[in-house]
């Protein structure tokens, strides 16, 4: 099919791009003469309903969701309503051990409390329209798959008393959490490149989840109350690779300036990328911020990009100068976040709302 068919918005001098970053939307726009301008409109409806209980010391959460998606035109210039529904149950539960004798001053451990959470999720689902026969705008919405799947979780915290006598307080001074993700009525290899990546299950959202069969671990180490060692591993087992990996420290030194230096491999780019980055409070209104990715692998530049954040009363304004090697892009960005919103108003957001193509 040409970019027409496809749906995407054509503009002098710019290619279409990939539908997962959802550049479609106005079809025939600036485009030949014989592919007529149109609009496609889109809405999303989706309902879950939870049935909690417990089962002695065991959490069972049975649920069911329902998902409709109306689309006016598709990739076969016809009207696609499409139904996804879907069900499963969470079982989880939580017993611990305490060693009152583990004491070490030189780790700063001064007993241990160790945590195991086993959790196990099973999910199944059905759909009328596969997403190779829509187009697709957002990808938790449009290209999820009727699958049905399980994971198998063990997490692990080990806890310790840290501070001084009268403010001692419970930390989680080392994490080990371990998943294996499984599923069945995978989609086509066409639908899931590179298949020899990592596979991923969202328990909030399961037919958003990205079904490759894998193992997923991450592990945290709190050296001190400045000092956070971190590092996480994804290993694809239908083609058992090691898809990606990653560590990192993070820490924060007196109260102005905090830091973070890591590195990630990914498989499939053949890359070993480091980043650094630090911020520093120039004063209580004003701090700036650094940062700085390398490809070791192939000795290239990767993102650099320059900070600056002043604080008001309410809100947090911010302004960042940025250069993207990967994608030949360089330009500036801006945003306004009010306190306890968690959320606020950026430049890429409008970019994004207006559909505006780079």
């Amino acid at each position: 099919m040409n970019e027409g068919d496809q749906g995407y918005r054509f503009r002098r001098g710019v290619t279409p791009g990939q539908p997962g970053l959802g550049l479609m939307g106005v079809t025939g726009a600036d485009g030949p003469p014989d592919v007529p301008q149109s609009y496609t409109d889109r809405g999303d409806f989706r309902q879950e309903l939870d049935f909690p209980f417990s089962a002695g010391r065991v959490k069972v959460m049975p649920y069911i969701w329902g998902r409709y998606t109306g689309y006016s035109d598709s990739p076969d210039g016809e009207r696609v309503d499409r139904g996804l529904v879907g069900g499963g149950v969470r079982f989880n539960t939580q017993f611990w051990k305490i060693d009152e004798t583990a004491q070490s001053d030189l780790f700063d451990i001064h007993r241990m409390r160790h945590i195991i959470e086993p959790e196990a999720n099973f999910f199944t689902s059905v759909s009328n329209y596969d997403p190779s026969d829509l187009f697709i705008y957002d990808e938790s919405v449009d290209k999820t798959f009727d699958v049905s799947g399980v994971q198998l979780a063990l997490r692990q915290r080990w806890q310790t008393k840290r501070g001084g006598p009268g403010r001692e307080r419970s930390v989680d001074v080392f994490t080990f959490n371990v998943e294996a993700n499984l599923y069945a009525n995978q989609p086509e290899n066409s639908d899931r490149i590179p298949t020899d990546f990592r596979g991923l299950f969202f328990s909030s959202i399961p037919e958003a989840s990205i079904p490759r069969n894998s193992i997923n671990a991450d592990a945290s180490w709190r050296i001190s109350d400045t000092t956070l060692l971190i590092s996480d591993a994804q290993q694809n087992i239908d083609d058992w690779n090691l898809a990606t990996a990653s560590v990192g420290l993070i820490a924060q030194r007196d109260t102005r300036m905090m830091y973070y230096l890591g590195l990630r491999y990914i498989d499939d780019l053949n890359s070993a990328i480091g980043t650094i980055s630090t911020n520093y409070e120039l004063t209580r209104k004003y701090s700036i911020g650094v940062t700085q990715s390398y490809n070791f692998a192939e000795t290239v530049d990767v993102f650099s990009s320059f900070a600056v954040q002043r604080r008001f009363d309410r809100f947090i304004m911010l302004f960042r100068v940025y250069n993207d090697s990967t994608t030949s892009e360089n330009g500036f960005a801006f945003g306004i976040y009010p306190e306890g919103l968690g959320r606020g108003i950026s430049s890429d957001a409008l970019d994004s709302a207006f559909g505006k193509q780079r």
